[in-house]
């Protein structure tokens, strides 16, 4: 008799602390849900209401990109019908940057562009010649760590801003270690070229006329050559 009284009481403390036990649970539950919707709706205010502009602009910068092309002029004819001023076209090397390329990338491209078109002579200057041989990393890092440390830390012992260590190790590249071969500097000339384009824009590389053949072929290979494209240019000529 004694241990069924034990039982029972055992039984009924459990189903006590159990009952106590759930709606514990159910609370804890329900208040890191309201957690949760609190945070997100507090997110949402402040990006859809406090930081409106910012996250707009954002967006617009990063989902349109403005190309400019040239459009063709109206002809002009003399009086006896012969053409005066005329409309001329030719396609032409074009390039749209991604802001995920980056130097080591338009090197790359510059590289494999130049087999597919001609450049005669590029005038080249020290500075372009620079950014090509500092466009690898291992190459930069390399360069400024050699800097003197007046070169790299301000007079308080802070690092320089990028800007700057690039600036300065532009200046400490000498001409021995930028002793390039011919073909090299018309790849410099097309890279200093893409480079010269912002992200999200488009503009024309100067190269030798393009033949069919090689438009065709630019054409076809748009994986191997990201972002480059054919253009059309527009001009005039008179008689």
């Amino acid at each position: 008799m004694k241990s069924e009284i034990l039982i029972r009481n055992e039984t009924d403390l459990y189903e006590k602390i159990n009952s106590h036990s759930i709606p514990t649970r159910l609370n804890l539950l329900f208040a890191i849900v309201i957690l949760l919707f609190m945070t997100i709706i507090g997110r949402l205010l402040y990006m859809q209401v406090l930081n409106k502009d910012f996250y707009e602009a954002k967006l617009a910068s990063a989902s349109q990109t403005r190309v400019t092309t040239g459009s063709a002029r109206g002809e002009i004819y003399d009086a006896a019908g012969k053409p005066l001023v005329e409309n001329t076209v030719k396609q032409v090397v074009a390039f749209t940057r991604s802001n995920k390329m980056t130097a080591t990338d338009l090197k790359d491209i510059s590289t494999k562009l130049l087999t597919y078109v001609t450049v005669s002579s590029p005038d080249l200057t020290e500075r372009q010649i620079a950014d090509y041989y500092l466009a690898d990393p291992a190459v930069y890092k390399k360069t400024v760590e050699a800097l003197p440390k007046d070169k790299r830390f301000d007079s308080d012992g802070n690092q320089l801003s990028e800007s700057d260590l690039y600036n300065n190790a532009v200046e400490s590249v000498s001409s021995s270690q930028t002793n390039y071969t011919e073909d090299e500097k018309k790849a410099i000339y097309l890279f200093s070229q893409l480079n010269a384009v912002g992200n999200f824009a488009t503009g024309n590389i100067q190269t030798d006329p393009l033949s069919d053949t090689q438009v065709a072929l630019i054409a076809s290979a748009s994986k191997e050559l990201p972002g480059i494209s054919i253009s059309y240019l527009v001009g005039s000529q008179g008689p």
